[in-house]
């Protein structure tokens, strides 16, 4: 009968250790493994000095609408800011039907679609960009706006949909 409790209490501990480390932005099912197998305890001691992975959980504030990127200076902030507490820049207010891109990495936003277009702006990686509109005979050419008001072409691959 003891064996039994202690089998019904390890099992419960691994989902609490694998629920913890999802919290913290880890994997849920390596810590459940981790944990079955060595134990809660191991796996508890393991996710506390591994700590939070930042990065993740930034990821996920941002896709659950949390947080967005500043266009400016590329730190997240609160969705309902309208000044970012980093650079101190009015942020854009995205309230209509418009389709935004988040810029991938630093990129030239330029005047044409040749190559050697006149470069309109230099886009930080997180930059958000409204469009405009698709080229009719090159679908991968983009009109966008940016959030200081200039407007100009780039590459749909270089962006992310919002």
């Amino acid at each position: 009968m003891g064996g039994v409790i202690v089998g019904i209490l390890w099992f419960i501990l691994v989902f609490v250790v694998a629920s913890a480390a999802k919290k913290k932005g880890r994997s849920y099912g390596n810590f459940w493994i981790l944990s079955f197998l060595l134990s809660p305890l191991v796996g508890l001691i393991v996710l506390g000095v591994m700590g939070d992975n930042k990065e993740t959980l930034q990821k996920q504030s941002i896709e659950l609408g949390i947080m967005k990127k500043c266009p400016f200076c590329a730190n997240d902030v609160k969705k309902e800011a309208i000044v970012c507490q980093y650079c101190g820049k009015d942020l854009p207010i995205i309230n209509d039907d418009s389709v935004y891109f988040i810029a991938k990495s630093k990129l030239r936003i330029v005047e044409g679609k040749t190559k050697n277009s006149k470069t309109v702006e230099i886009l930080n990686k997180g930059s958000v960009v409204k469009l405009i509109e698709t080229d009719n005979e090159d679908k991968s050419i983009i009109l966008i706006e940016t959030s200081n008001n200039n407007k100009g072409y780039g590459h749909i691959s270089n962006f992310t949909k919002k």
